[in-house]
């Protein structure tokens, strides 16, 4: 019986060294840990704050009634832009939608070129300087992680100096209201580089009413004429964003 014994002993070692050969190369390979958790995906819900910079290109011209004269006054001129927007946006799968407003104060200083008009034997300058845009806005893009293609749709208001006419030949001058509502329509790329922080590229159009400037009978020159003029404003512009996110998602994928 005992030879039977030390013949059995050599076999059981060999049973232990090949289980635990197989359980380290089981481990080696995964097969006992458990798999990764997926990174989170980055999410755009939530509410921001931000600046941008950029320029402005206007198409301005003004005609009157009574002469049929048309002065251009920055017709192709460009401008500094600058300013800051709020707003909120949520993210529903890959779809995005939102709200904002902004603020732009626009540096212009073009003055209009004076015309010459045979029936007064003057010549008539006019001037009328944009000087900031305020709007509100609704946002609807397609978010690919943490990239946001969007367009955008609203309208506001046009900040602009009194509408100055002034007589080049006898000094003459006399200033009107001249505010104005816009359309707004545009289109951007943000990106979020990292946690929280957003950058961005945007182009506008503010499409501008048509406006009717009547001179009053009283007035010292120009007395009854009508101004009518069609402005459309171009705006391209760069800008940041700190986004405030909450809900699912809202850790960056690193």
């Amino acid at each position: 019986m005992r030879p039977a014994k030390f013949l059995a002993l050599p076999a059981l070692v060999a049973v232990a060294t090949v289980g635990a050969s197989t359980f380290s190369v089981a481990a080696d390979l995964g097969v006992l840990k458990a798999p990764p958790a997926a990174p989170p995906v980055f999410s755009w819900t939530g509410f921001y704050v931000g600046g941008n910079l950029g320029g402005a290109w206007a198409e301005h011209n003004l005609t009157d009634s009574l002469y049929g004269a048309t002065w251009e006054t920055g017709t192709g001129s460009g401008a500094f832009i600058g300013g800051g927007q709020l707003g909120f946006i949520y993210q529903y799968e890959t779809l995005v939608v939102g709200a904002e407003t902004e603020f732009e104060g626009i540096g212009n200083n073009k003055n209009g070129s004076g015309v010459f008009i045979p029936a007064l034997g003057d010549t008539i300058a006019i001037n009328s300087h944009h000087r900031s845009i305020t709007a509100l806005a609704a946002r609807l893009g397609v978010a690919h992680d943490n990239f946001l293609f969007y367009a955008k749709g609203g309208g506001g208001w046009l900040g602009n100096n009194d509408l100055t006419v002034v007589d080049l030949t006898t000094g003459a001058s006399m200033s009107l209201a001249n505010s104005k509502t816009v359309f707004l329509a545009g289109a951007g790329l943000e990106w979020a580089p990292v946690n929280n922080w957003t950058v961005k590229a945007e182009f506008e159009l503010f499409t501008l009413s048509n406006k009717t400037v009547v001179i009053p009978l009283t007035a010292p020159l120009l007395a009854g004429d009508t101004f009518t003029g069609n402005r459309n404003i171009l705006v391209a512009k760069v800008g940041f964003n700190y986004l405030f996110r909450w809900g699912p998602g809202a850790v960056y994928r690193q």
